[in-house]
Order: C-alpha cells, then sequence, then structure tokens
C-alpha cells in the first residue's frame, strides 16, 4: 500500500475521534430563538484505533516512514469520560451541527466507502466559513485523494485539503483535531512537492503535532504521532545527518529518548489503545539497551486480541524482534518469579 493510502490513521484513528452523541443545553435568560446550547459528549460505548498513515523524513535519498494502518474499530472497549464541545460561530444553525454530528459518526465506523456521503454533507456548508466544518471537509478531501489515480490531480486535491485545515487554522487555531490534520496534510503536501520542501516542512509538521498534543493531553494518538515523528528521525545515522546538514541548514534532529516519553505518554492516556504504540515502545527500549523492558511491551504485544490487519502486521514485527533480543536476556525476562518463603 503506498504512502497516501496508508496515512490518514492517525488522523481517523492518527486521531482519536470517538462517537458523539448530541446533548442539548438550556440558557437561561437568552431571547427566544437562542434557548439552546449544543455540545457533543462522547459515546460509552466504544473505542476507535488509530487511522492509517505515514509520515516520511528523507535524508539524502533515505525515506523512513512513520507508519499507522488503516483506521478501523478496534480495541471495542468503554471509552473514557472526555467531553468535547463543537463551537460554532453561528450557533443557531442547528442543520450544520446535525450534519457534523452525523459525519463524526460515520466517520468513526472506520467505513471509508461512506466518504462520498460525508464530503458531500460537508459541501452544503462549505462557504460557511465555519473552522469545525473546513477542517472535517479537508479530512475528507484527502480520503478522497487516495482514490484518485491521476498523480496531477492527486496532488491537487491533496493541497486542497490543505489549504482548508489551514483556512480552519486562520480562523480558529486552538482546535487539536485541525492541528493534527495540518501535521498529516502538510506532511503529505511536501513529500509530493519533493525531498527538500519535506524536510524544509518538517519542523512546521512538528509544531503542528505538538500543538495538537498541547490543546488536547489527553488524546493517545497525537501523542503517538509525536512520538513516531522523534523515531523516525532518531533512527537517521549520524553520517546520514551529516550529509543532511551539508544540504540543509538544519535538518530535524530527535532522540530515542524524546520518542519515549511520548510512546509512554500515549499508553499512560489510554493502556493497549493501539498494537503499533506497544510495538514502537518494544523497539525503542530495545534501542536503549533496555530488553528486559522490550520484552514487556512484547509480551503485551503478544497477548493483545488481533482485530485489524495492522494488529497481524505489528504481532508478526514483535516476534522478529524477540528474536533479535540477546538470549539470556529474553529467557532470563521470561524467568516466573519465585516468591519468598
Amino acid at each position: 500500500m503506498d504512502f497516501a493510502r496508508r496515512l490518514s490513521a492517525l488522523a481517523r484513528g492518527v486521531h482519536f475521534e470517538p462517537t458523539f452523541n448530541l446533548i442539548r443545553t438550556t440558557n437561561k435568560g437568552k431571547s427566544r430563538g437562542k434557548i439552546f446550547s449544543w455540545q457533543r459528549i462522547r459515546g460509552a460505548e466504544k473505542n476507535v484505533s488509530p487511522c492509517g498513515g505515514s509520515f516520511f523524513l528523507g535524508f539524502s535519498g533515505i525515506f523512513l516512514p512513520l507508519t499507522v494502518s488503516a483506521w478501523s474499530p478496534s480495541l471495542i472497549k468503554k471509552s473514557k469520560p472526555d467531553t468535547k464541545g463543537i463551537n460554532l460561530r453561528n450557533v443557531e444553525d442547528v442543520q450544520l451541527l446535525e450534519d457534523l454530528l452525523a459525519c463524526d459518526d460515520m466517520y468513526t465506523t472506520g467505513d471509508m466507502n461512506r466518504n462520498d456521503d460525508i464530503y458531500n454533507r460537508l459541501c452544503r456548508h462549505k462557504d460557511k466559513g465555519e473552522p469545525e466544518l473546513l477542517w472535517r471537509l479537508a479530512r475528507s478531501t484527502y480520503e478522497k485523494s487516495k482514490k484518485i489515480q491521476d498523480a496531477n490531480k492527486r496532488k491537487e486535491a491533496v493541497e486542497e485539503a490543505y489549504a482548508l485545515v489551514k483556512q480552519s487554522l486562520e480562523l480558529e487555531d486552538t482546535n487539536f483535531a485541525a492541528h493534527k490534520w495540518a501535521a498529516i496534510l502538510l506532511n503529505e503536501a511536501s513529500t509530493l512537492k519533493g525531498l527538500k520542501e519535506q524536510i524544509t516542512q518538517s519542523f512546521n509538521v512538528k509544531f503542528h503535532m505538538e500543538k495538537a498534543v498541547e490543546l488536547n493531553p489527553k488524546d493517545p494518538t497525537s501523542a503517538y504521532l509525536l512520538g513516531q515523528w522523534c523515531f523516525s528521525v532518531a533512527e537517521v545515522p549520524w553520517y546520514q545527518q551529516k550529509l543532511a546538514a551539508a544540504i540543509f541548514a538544519t535538518p530535524p534532529t530527535s532522540t530515542y529518548e524524546e520518542a519515549l516519553q511520548h510512546f509512554l505518554r500515549a499508553e499512560d492516556i489510554q493502556p493497549l489503545f493501539y498494537s503499533k504504540n506497544l510495538l514502537l515502545l518494544a523497539k525503542t527500549y530495545a534501542k536503549l539497551g533496555q530488553p528486559e523492558k522490550a520484552h514487556a511491551y512484547l509480551k503485551k504485544l503478544e497477548n493483545l486480541p488481533l482485530k485489524t490487519d495492522e494488529d497481524f502486521v505489528a504481532r508478526k514485527e514483535g516476534k522478529q524482534l524477540l528474536d533479535s533480543l540477546p538470549r539470556q536476556e529474553k529467557d532470563k525476562a521470561a524467568e516466573p518469579v519465585v516468591p519468598a518463603v
């Protein structure tokens, strides 16, 4: 599967968007016709895993993928309390609110065959200048771009999607989901323009990831994406970094320690939410010379129910990593603890 087809999960599952129910609250003292304000509350029935996507950071012709698989309703479990509001500029536009909620519900099913319905609903309100509408339309436009075979037309669609999310942020820059999609779409758009643009924009991609985490520290997929970014950069060998520095004044830098903190934060927010987070925790600990901790996360990965194709891939990679660990460390980590008598 190519870059574009793998990218959008942590946006659909890169980003963690639950099913929402609509509640209505009364604002006493308001004039007739403005009596209701609207909120979204997360449904308590199921969560959705990060959506599929890839970030590529290139150095001297070497591309390192940050990969998340296609978004799917894996890891069905109770949601944590997490109330989020849809902040509309025109609070009386009930039809827009209903369409946004309906589109969110369709999107969280993980069935991208419904994206045409989502896109058409959102396009009805395209000229209203609502930030909440624009970033969702950007997301849907990106989904449509993945079905376009012509490279130039696909590039135009991706650029259109990025322009929409950029417009959303220009109107309102405090929405974490808009920043998350800005990171995904800017990375995709710059990748299509070539290596130089990709590296040049890598700092802006990271900025939007960090902003998403800052605005919603309870979103595990934002933390995971930032960890992916750091891990990918840390993977670049020193000699490639030197070569990149000779071509680009300030190429991106990061460490495994930084990546680890983001992966741990994601796991702390929602334990076992994503198979790839467990895998990358194990890989990071292995890189840091702590195979016993790597083994602990590989054990969690082994026990995680297999719900999606990416879960199977993560399990397979986990077994390969386990085989590469020092045997004595594997055996030691696997030994049962005998309680003191």
